[in-house]
């Protein structure tokens, strides 16, 4: 966002979401199954294929610094 009125700088707003971390192989073997990581894995592709589907000009600034 770039909105100089709110604090003199460009930002963005996230929400806190409860999940895992997963920053490597044993930490994704720790916190689940080998099935449930298979699943993980195949949701994760499909989510970034469909946010490489997304055309930003269509849905929002699009480039940085255009807004």
């Amino acid at each position: 966002m770039h909105d100089e009125a709110v604090n003199e700088r460009p930002f963005y707003v996230m929400e806190f979401v409860e999940g895992h971390i997963l920053r490597s192989a044993p930490e994704a073997e720790a916190a689940f199954d080998k099935a449930t990581r298979g699943g993980v894995g195949v949701h994760m592709a499909d989510t970034l294929a469909a946010l490489h589907a997304v055309d930003p000009d269509a849905v929002g600034p699009g480039r940085p610094g255009t807004t």
